[in-house]
């Protein structure tokens, strides 16, 4: 369990460097201050999407093995609860904050919509409660070597900012 951890956060450092600095000469100081100011923004709200669940979840899961079901369904419910709203507020403050700058409220909107896809991490839980770990490092792995690809390809095909804010979505969606 650990050395699967292990290699899976590694490979998150080293890859996530190196793809982060070649995105960063890409997009340069303009484009990525903005991808940077919405990734900071939306950060602000995940204390209501996560609603400190996490913890409390593994051990209900571990405690209470029978049901299991009934604890990841209402957890998923919660959470979805608390994405939505983290979203809708997202949305509501920079558009209040920032009215004249539609490619910063795109930017930052796109990346918010992240919390609604890790309403789904509780299937994480559900493995950590079980110390199988090693499953979901696998799926982390292959998800950051996706998403690094596909930063790369966007690089190369000279994407603008707004794909790499998509690429936050699909780094979840292939986890």
């Amino acid at each position: 369990n650990f050395s699967w951890l292990l290699v899976e956060r590694a490979l998150r450092i080293v890859l996530g460097l190196a793809v982060s600095v070649w995105v960063t000469r890409y997009l340069g100081p303009q484009d990525f201050g903005l991808l940077s100011y919405s990734l900071a923004f939306i950060a602000f709200f995940s204390w209501l999407s996560d609603l400190g669940l996490r913890q409390i979840t593994v051990r209900g899961l571990r405690e209470k093995h029978d049901k299991k079901d009934q604890i990841l369904w209402k957890v998923v419910g919660f959470k979805l609860i608390g994405a939505n709203v983290s979203v809708l507020l997202i949305a509501t403050s920079i558009s209040y904050l920032k009215p004249d700058d539609d490619l910063l409220r795109l930017v930052i909107w796109l990346a918010s919509l992240s919390y609604i896809l890790q309403t789904f991490s509780v299937i994480d839980l559900f493995f950590q409660s079980r110390v199988l770990s090693k499953y979901t490092a696998m799926a982390s792995a292959c998800s950051i070597v996706a998403t690094s690809a596909l930063k790369i390809y966007f690089i190369v095909a000279k994407y603008s900012v707004v794909y790499f804010a998509m690429a936050t979505l699909f780094d979840l969606l292939v986890t």
